[in-house]
């Protein structure tokens, strides 16, 4: 349905996100490891995710499922120079490869990740440039909505994408 308001001059209609549904078994039991932007981290600009989660799947059989299945792994690698990009070219190459080499690659360089356990209802938003993954599971089925959210400064509106 379109909105009108007297700050909003014309009649627009609002998307809720990009449905995302998946069933289990996943293809990528622990995860796959990417970023949605390869750019170094700036305070002025960025691009962002935020995910409304509506189901998750139930943990139940461990030897179907890891102990996080279904949860968010967020590695806080933080690309801000040049300088900090040369240092981590190994990491940063295997983040553009869609391959299993370069996955066992990234497992074993970022190191332990934040984990984010998200129920029914909760709101994540990350910043997509950090490495990234949804865990696998073997049963169930995750529902979201997703949508991407470009920051370009302070003084710039914010462009939602979905």
């Amino acid at each position: 349905e379109a909105t009108k308001s007297a700050d909003k001059p014309y009649p627009r209609p609002f998307g809720g996100g990009l449905p995302r549904i998946m069933k289990g078994p996943t293809r990528w039991k622990r995860g796959f490891i990417h970023v949605d932007e390869l750019g170094p981290l700036d305070p002025f600009r960025g691009l962002f995710s935020a995910n409304i989660y509506l189901k998750m799947p139930e943990i139940g059989d461990a030897k179907k499922s890891p102990e996080d299945a279904g949860s968010l792994y967020v590695w806080p690698l933080g690309v801000r120079s040049r300088l900090d990009w040369y240092r981590n070219a190994v990491t940063m190459s295997s983040l553009s490869a869609q391959d299993a080499a370069s996955q066992v690659d990234l497992w074993h360089s970022l190191g332990q990740p934040n984990v984010i356990r998200p129920e029914p209802g909760d709101l994540v938003m990350l910043c997509t440039q950090r490495p990234h993954c949804a865990v696998g599971f073997g049963t169930g089925t995750r529902v979201s909505l997703q949508c991407f959210i470009q920051f370009d400064g302070p003084d710039k509106r914010l462009l939602i994408d979905c």
